[in-house]
Parts: structure tokens; C-alpha cells; sequence
């Protein structure tokens, strides 16, 4: 979306994008309606294609095996862990994490671990923390991984994850704990993911309301039973949708039709490496 945009691309690659491109695959429908109205883009140059992932194939882990994975990873095995991931910038929104463990922290006395595994890119907002108010009630839960080269270990060891985002495509993050069966939550109107989420994988809450957030994460650590169910069916979804198998098959049909548009019926033959 436009951030990123502006980040990744900026204006004179996206003049040049704009004059020289034949189509666009758009990570979700926010995409779409951002090259539309801020880029002009028409919507015969655009489809939409989802992002996807490569599903792991893990089953659903036993008490057993999540406390295991936690004590590995060096936290209190009995704890929950609620998982934040991506790069320290604004965008992501570490800083709205921090407040809801803050708040949560205030109004709970489950034994809760709030766990970011991410990296800075430029800008790191991580390092604005010590100016947020009342931010010691968060400090003794609250952990900060910096990079790392496999973040599975932290998704398989999660109960919740957190998308705090204030602007995100459709993060890979989401999809890839998803497949490890843990259920999401997410500010509505902040990109593609609240509608993966719905109401089935997880919850969606009101744009930037780390309150709403605060109590839905309570809701789901008070009820365990209901928060796996969403785990599930998260991991569901993404295997039956959102897997490199269904997703790019549809590119692969969106190229064909291109390259038939353009040259008729000749084959497409497409190089796989390997």
C-alpha cells in the first residue's frame, strides 16, 4: 500500500511502473484500490492475487509440545505467548504492542509473554519506547528478539498472534502462524488481512484501538478452548486457500491468458529451476 510504496519504490519508479507495465498482481484488494485511486491505474491492468506462503504441514501440537517449544525458546513454559513480528518501523506498529501489553498487564494477572521477533529497517521505532508513558508495567514480560533466521519456533511456540500494523498488504507473518494453528488479531481497515481474519481465524478490531485490541487478547487467553478452535480453523484456511499450490496456479493462469491475448495460442512454456 502506499507506504510501502513510498518506501520500497517511490515516484519515479512508480511513474515508470505506471508508463511501461502491462499488468499488475495485487497482494489483496487494498492494493488494488490503492493503484487505482492514488496511482491511476485501471482496472483492466490489475488482478488480484492474495499472498501466499509454502504450508509447513504441521499438525496441531498437544499441551505438551507448545509448553515444550516455549521452554525451548528459554519462556516460562506455563505462559502464554503472544506474537508480534516484522521490522521496528512505525508502520508495523511495535509501539502499539507495547501498549497493549502495557494495558494488558493492568487489567490481567495471567502469566502472559509478549514476544516481537524482528529486526529494524531504517527506521527503529523500538528504540522510541523508553519515551512511552508507563511503559514499566510492560518491561518484565515484554521481549524484543531483534532478527532472527527462522522465526518458526516462535509461531509454533505462540497462542495469540498480534498484527499491530497500521499498514500491511497482506503480511506473510499472519498466514505463516496461521499454518502453525494460531488464531489472529487485527486492526480493521489497515490492509488485507482483517479479511482472512473475519471471524473465523481470529478477531478484528477497530483501527488503531489498542483497548479493543487489550480486550479481545483477553478473551482469547480466558478461553483457550475457543482461541485453539480459531487455531484450527486458521490453519485451514490457509492450507485449503492461501498455499503456493492454489495461489500460484492462479498467476500461472493469469500469465497464460496474457500470453495468449498477445500471441494467440502458442504454448506458454514458463523455466522451473531445478
Amino acid at each position: 500500500m502506499e507506504k510501502s510504496i513510498e518506501r520500497w519504490a517511490g515516484p519515479q519508479k512508480m511513474a515508470a511502473l505506471r508508463k511501461y507495465a502491462d499488468f499488475f498482481i495485487a497482494a489483496s484488494s487494498p492494493v488494488a484500490d490503492n493503484l487505482r485511486t492514488r496511482h491511476g491505474i485501471s482496472d483492466k491492468r490489475i488482478r488480484v492475487v492474495d499472498s501466499f506462503i509454502r504450508s509447513t504441514g504441521s499438525g496441531e501440537l498437544s499441551e505438551s509440545e507448545k509448553s515444550a517449544c516455549k521452554a525451548a525458546l528459554g519462556f516460562n513454559s506455563e505462559a502464554k505467548i503472544v506474537l508480534g513480528c516484522g521490522t521496528t518501523d512505525s508502520r508495523k506498529g511495535p509501539d502499539l504492542f507495547v501498549q497493549v501489553a502495557q494495558a494488558f498487564n493492568q487489567s490481567s494477572h495471567y502469566p502472559v509473554q509478549f514476544v516481537w521477533v524482528g529486526g529494524h529497517a531504517g527506521e527503529d521505532i523500538v528504540k522510541k519506547v523508553e519515551s512511552l508513558p508507563n511503559k514499566r508495567p510492560a518491561q518484565t514480560n515484554l521481549t524484543f528478539t531483534g532478527a532472527v533466521s527462522n522465526p518458526l519456533p516462535f509461531m509454533l511456540a505462540a497462542d495469540v498472534f498480534l498484527l499491530t500494523s497500521r499498514e500491511d498488504p497482506f503480511p506473510l507473518v499472519c498466514l505463516e502462524s496461521a499454518d502453525c494453528g494460531v488464531p489472529i488479531i487485527c486492526f480493521a481497515e489497515a490492509g488485507g488481512m482483517p479479511e482472512f481474519v473475519g471471524s473465523t481465524c481470529g478477531a478484528v478490531v477497530p483501527y488503531l484501538d489498542v483497548d479493543a485490541m487489550t480486550n479481545q487478547l483477553s478473551s482469547f487467553i480466558q478461553n483457550e478452548k475457543k482461541s485453539r478452535e480459531l487455531g484450527a480453523q486458521a490453519r485451514q484456511k490457509v492450507r485449503s486457500e492461501f498455499d503456493v499450490s492454489i495461489k500460484g496456479n492462479d498467476i500461472y493462469e493469469i500469465l497464460l491468458s496474457m500470453h495468449e491475448s498477445s500471441n494467440g495460442h502458442q504454448p506458454l512454456s514458463i523455466p522451473y529451476p531445478g
